[in-house]
């Protein structure tokens, strides 16, 4: 039987942003998730959680405790924790935890108040050190299992809401301006990663129009034709194999005008890109109009 966390938070006394930091941070207990996505605790993950609970009460610090317990066989070891858990500066650290917790949670008024409490930010700094690194640790949990479909198709839609509110207000970017196009290639549902690209190209000075996170090539070559742009944008499809890589880049090359510049991201780990092509990680590493 799976407990939620009510009853584990009324059995250890331990608050639930505490938990669910404890669970990101440390890997602290791995709850399995209702078909609704909720979390649900076995007797064995409330266990762990009390015994640490009444290390950390007993003087020792968070990290002291967790490792007492993995020594003592409470702690099962686990697999590493999301890849952007601890990282990124401090000040965003417990903000980014909140918003991954109330995204998880498919509580989008939580994850509304994990925005509203912080301090003024720089949209740039928002999407760079805030949301993106969310958005990859969700990326993570749905690579591992431990995120369902429905928290991930919630999380997406409530990030690219943002993020689409954000390009709104600065889009189409200078009038007359150099034209950069953000495309993502099927197939990939998931709007954020084009967002996120559209929005760096903007920060950076670019005009842009985004043409959406799934349009196949057959239906760009002539709109490029059409607009003649300066730079094509391209967010390549999850999961792309190796062998499709050089195909799809000379297809790109003759699809784009002679003076467009191709800048790509997505490629798998380990590919270079060809001569001519630039391969960004993310908004923060688009170059910019000069």
């Amino acid at each position: 039987m799976g407990w939620r966390i009510k009853t584990v938070v009324e059995r250890t006394g331990v608050r639930p942003e505490t938990l669910r930091s404890w669970e990101r941070r440390y890997d602290l207990v791995r709850p399995s998730r209702s078909s609704s996505g909720y979390r649900q605790y076995s007797d064995q993950d409330i266990a762990v959680i009390a015994k640490v609970k009444a290390l950390v009460d007993s003087g020792l610090a968070v990290s002291e405790a967790i490792e007492r317990a993995r020594e003592d066989g409470t702690i099962q070891a686990v697999d590493a924790a999301p890849p952007e858990a601890g990282k990124g500066p401090p000040a965003l650290r417990e903000p980014r935890e909140r918003l991954l917790g109330a995204l998880l949670d498919v509580d989008p008024a939580a994850a509304q108040a994990a925005l509203n409490n912080l301090p003024p930010l720089p949209w740039r700094r928002m999407l760079v050190e805030l949301l993106m690194p969310v958005h990859r640790s969700l990326s993570w949990l749905v690579e591992q299992g431990s995120a369902s479909p429905a928290q991930a198709g919630f999380a997406s839609s409530w990030l690219g809401a943002r993020l689409a509110t954000m390009r709104f207000a600065l889009e189409p970017g200078p009038i007359g301006g150099p034209l950069a196009i953000c495309v993502g290639l099927p197939p990939a549902p998931d709007p954020v990663p084009v967002q996120a690209l559209t929005l760096g190209l903007l920060f950076q000075g670019w005009s842009t129009l985004s043409l959406g996170p799934s349009v196949p090539l057959d239906e760009l070559g002539p709109l490029l034709s059409r607009k003649s742009p300066d730079l094509l944008a391209v967010q390549l499809p999850a999961g792309i194999e190796a062998s499709e890589l050089r195909p799809l880049f000379d297809r790109l090359r003759t699809l784009a005008p002679g003076r467009c510049r191709l800048v790509v991201s997505g490629l798998p780990a380990g590919e270079q890109p060809p001569d001519g092509v630039l391969h960004v990680a993310g908004p923060a590493d688009l170059p910019p109009t000069a």
